[in-house]
Protein backbone atom coordinates (compact mmCIF):
# COMPACT_ATOMS: atom_id res chain seq x y z
CA UNK A 1 0.00 0.00 0.00
CA UNK A 2 1.22 3.63 -0.98
CA UNK A 3 -0.31 6.42 -0.30
CA UNK A 4 1.35 9.87 -1.01
CA UNK A 5 -0.78 13.57 -0.17
CA UNK A 6 0.78 16.16 -1.69
CA UNK A 7 0.56 20.08 -1.31
CA UNK A 8 2.24 22.98 -1.89
CA UNK A 9 5.11 24.40 -4.65
CA UNK A 10 4.09 24.07 -8.30
CA UNK A 11 7.70 23.86 -9.91
CA UNK A 12 6.83 27.27 -11.84
CA UNK A 13 9.45 29.68 -9.96
CA UNK A 14 12.52 29.63 -8.07
CA UNK A 15 10.26 30.07 -4.50
CA UNK A 16 7.35 27.74 -5.67
CA UNK A 17 9.30 24.02 -5.64
CA UNK A 18 7.56 21.13 -6.56
CA UNK A 19 7.27 18.50 -3.62
CA UNK A 20 8.68 15.13 -5.21
CA UNK A 21 7.61 11.63 -3.24
CA UNK A 22 9.15 8.31 -4.33
CA UNK A 23 8.45 4.74 -3.09
CA UNK A 24 9.96 1.42 -3.61
CA UNK A 25 8.05 -1.43 -2.44
CA UNK A 26 9.18 -5.93 -3.40
CA UNK A 27 7.26 -8.32 -1.75
CA UNK A 28 4.45 -8.09 0.81
CA UNK A 29 2.43 -6.08 3.08
CA UNK A 30 4.18 -2.98 2.72
CA UNK A 31 2.56 0.28 4.25
CA UNK A 32 4.17 3.08 2.76
CA UNK A 33 2.68 7.18 3.91
CA UNK A 34 3.83 10.52 2.99
CA UNK A 35 2.38 13.66 3.45
CA UNK A 36 3.85 16.95 1.98
CA UNK A 37 3.27 20.29 3.20
CA UNK A 38 5.14 23.23 1.46
CA UNK A 39 8.08 23.82 -0.96
CA UNK A 40 10.11 21.45 -2.65
CA UNK A 41 10.42 18.79 0.05
CA UNK A 42 11.43 15.45 -1.11
CA UNK A 43 10.91 11.70 0.10
CA UNK A 44 12.05 8.56 -0.77
CA UNK A 45 10.87 5.33 0.85
CA UNK A 46 12.23 1.58 -0.12
CA UNK A 47 10.44 -1.46 1.23
CA UNK A 48 11.90 -4.90 0.56
CA UNK A 49 9.70 -7.88 2.08
CA UNK A 50 10.05 -11.31 0.84
CA UNK A 51 8.48 -12.79 3.76
CA UNK A 52 5.18 -14.69 2.66
CA UNK A 53 3.99 -16.57 6.02
CA UNK A 54 3.05 -14.66 9.43
CA UNK A 55 4.15 -10.99 8.22
CA UNK A 56 3.95 -8.31 10.21
CA UNK A 57 4.93 -6.36 7.38
CA UNK A 58 7.01 -2.68 7.07
CA UNK A 59 5.33 0.63 7.72
CA UNK A 60 6.72 3.99 7.07
CA UNK A 61 4.89 7.47 8.13
CA UNK A 62 6.61 10.83 6.90
CA UNK A 63 5.13 13.81 7.51
CA UNK A 64 6.93 17.49 6.53
CA UNK A 65 6.13 20.62 6.60
CA UNK A 66 7.75 24.41 5.29
CA UNK A 67 10.30 23.50 2.71
CA UNK A 68 13.73 22.04 1.16
CA UNK A 69 12.90 19.25 3.63
CA UNK A 70 14.52 15.24 2.27
CA UNK A 71 13.39 12.43 4.16
CA UNK A 72 15.16 8.32 3.34
CA UNK A 73 13.93 5.42 4.81
CA UNK A 74 14.97 1.82 3.75
CA UNK A 75 13.31 -1.30 5.56
CA UNK A 76 14.31 -4.82 4.91
CA UNK A 77 13.02 -7.96 5.84
CA UNK A 78 9.94 -7.74 8.30
CA UNK A 79 8.18 -6.07 10.91
CA UNK A 80 10.29 -2.54 10.62
CA UNK A 81 8.22 0.65 11.70
CA UNK A 82 9.42 4.38 10.93
CA UNK A 83 7.82 7.06 11.60
CA UNK A 84 9.25 10.62 10.29
CA UNK A 85 8.42 14.08 11.23
CA UNK A 86 10.07 17.42 9.77
CA UNK A 87 8.80 20.93 9.87
CA UNK A 88 10.80 23.75 9.13
CA UNK A 89 13.44 24.48 6.71
CA UNK A 90 16.41 22.51 5.39
CA UNK A 91 16.09 19.06 7.65
CA UNK A 92 17.47 15.96 6.90
CA UNK A 93 16.66 12.32 8.03
CA UNK A 94 18.18 8.93 6.91
CA UNK A 95 16.44 5.45 8.61
CA UNK A 96 17.76 2.09 7.01
CA UNK A 97 16.22 -1.06 8.89
CA UNK A 98 17.46 -4.70 8.44
CA UNK A 99 15.18 -6.80 10.74
CA UNK A 100 16.69 -10.51 10.93
CA UNK A 101 13.71 -11.81 12.46
CA UNK A 102 15.90 -14.29 14.60
CA UNK A 103 13.51 -13.11 17.98
CA UNK A 104 10.08 -12.67 18.44
CA UNK A 105 8.71 -9.18 19.03
CA UNK A 106 8.40 -7.62 22.38
CA UNK A 107 8.52 -4.14 21.57
CA UNK A 108 4.49 -2.20 21.35
CA UNK A 109 2.77 -3.01 18.13
CA UNK A 110 5.01 -6.55 17.80
CA UNK A 111 7.03 -4.64 15.43
CA UNK A 112 10.74 -5.99 15.24
CA UNK A 113 12.22 -2.49 15.01
CA UNK A 114 10.85 1.13 15.99
CA UNK A 115 12.27 4.49 14.90
CA UNK A 116 10.56 7.16 15.63
CA UNK A 117 11.65 10.75 14.41
CA UNK A 118 10.80 14.47 14.95
CA UNK A 119 12.75 17.68 13.85
CA UNK A 120 11.75 20.95 14.42
CA UNK A 121 13.10 24.59 12.90
CA UNK A 122 16.10 24.53 10.61
CA UNK A 123 18.96 22.41 9.08
CA UNK A 124 18.17 19.26 11.64
CA UNK A 125 20.02 16.46 10.59
CA UNK A 126 19.62 12.39 11.88
CA UNK A 127 20.82 9.04 10.27
CA UNK A 128 19.16 5.93 12.25
CA UNK A 129 20.42 2.06 11.34
CA UNK A 130 18.77 -0.57 12.72
CA UNK A 131 19.82 -4.54 12.57
CA UNK A 132 18.60 -7.12 14.35
CA UNK A 133 15.89 -7.35 16.65
CA UNK A 134 13.73 -5.45 19.10
CA UNK A 135 15.34 -1.89 18.41
CA UNK A 136 14.17 0.98 19.41
CA UNK A 137 14.99 4.77 18.59
CA UNK A 138 13.68 8.18 19.24
CA UNK A 139 15.38 11.44 18.33
CA UNK A 140 13.87 14.98 18.63
CA UNK A 141 15.74 18.12 17.75
CA UNK A 142 14.26 21.18 17.97
CA UNK A 143 16.00 24.38 16.36
CA UNK A 144 14.76 27.68 16.23
CA UNK A 145 18.24 29.32 15.28
CA UNK A 146 20.78 28.45 12.64
CA UNK A 147 23.90 27.04 13.50
CA UNK A 148 27.45 28.56 13.28
CA UNK A 149 28.42 29.15 9.26
CA UNK A 150 31.34 26.67 9.61
CA UNK A 151 28.53 24.08 10.93
CA UNK A 152 26.11 23.28 7.85
CA UNK A 153 24.01 21.06 10.78
CA UNK A 154 22.41 22.97 13.83
CA UNK A 155 21.61 19.61 15.82
CA UNK A 156 22.76 16.20 14.72
CA UNK A 157 22.20 12.84 15.70
CA UNK A 158 23.54 9.51 14.68
CA UNK A 159 22.05 6.25 15.97
CA UNK A 160 23.58 2.38 14.77
CA UNK A 161 21.59 -0.41 16.99
CA UNK A 162 23.25 -3.80 16.23
CA UNK A 163 21.78 -7.09 18.08
CA UNK A 164 18.78 -7.06 20.08
CA UNK A 165 16.92 -4.77 23.05
CA UNK A 166 18.80 -2.02 22.44
CA UNK A 167 17.33 1.72 23.55
CA UNK A 168 18.28 4.66 21.80
CA UNK A 169 16.51 8.05 22.96
CA UNK A 170 18.16 11.21 21.98
CA UNK A 171 16.43 14.88 22.90
CA UNK A 172 18.43 18.14 21.53
CA UNK A 173 17.35 21.87 21.12
CA UNK A 174 18.75 25.33 21.06
CA UNK A 175 18.41 28.01 23.80
CA UNK A 176 16.33 31.11 23.02
CA UNK A 177 18.37 33.26 21.03
CA UNK A 178 21.40 31.21 21.00
CA UNK A 179 22.54 29.16 17.65
CA UNK A 180 22.27 25.14 18.31
CA UNK A 181 25.46 23.61 17.66
CA UNK A 182 24.61 19.96 19.61
CA UNK A 183 26.01 16.31 18.51
CA UNK A 184 24.80 13.28 19.90
CA UNK A 185 26.04 9.87 18.60
CA UNK A 186 25.14 6.57 19.86
CA UNK A 187 26.48 3.31 19.07
CA UNK A 188 25.01 0.02 20.56
CA UNK A 189 26.68 -3.41 19.33
CA UNK A 190 25.71 -5.52 22.42
CA UNK A 191 22.57 -7.92 22.33
CA UNK A 192 21.62 -5.86 25.39
CA UNK A 193 21.93 -2.46 25.72
CA UNK A 194 20.26 0.67 26.68
CA UNK A 195 21.67 4.18 26.13
CA UNK A 196 19.64 7.22 26.51
CA UNK A 197 21.28 10.68 25.39
CA UNK A 198 19.36 13.81 25.85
Amino acid sequence: IAKVDQKGGTGMSGTAIMQESTIFQTGVYSVADVLQRGNGNKSIINQNNEIMIGTKGNYAFVEQYGRENFSKVEQMNDANLARTTQQGHGNKSITDQTSDMLSPSIIPSHFLQRSIVGQTGEFNYCRVTQNGDNNLSTITQDALCEGSAGDPWTNEALVLQTGELNFSSINQMDAPLHDANNYAKVTQTNDLGINALG
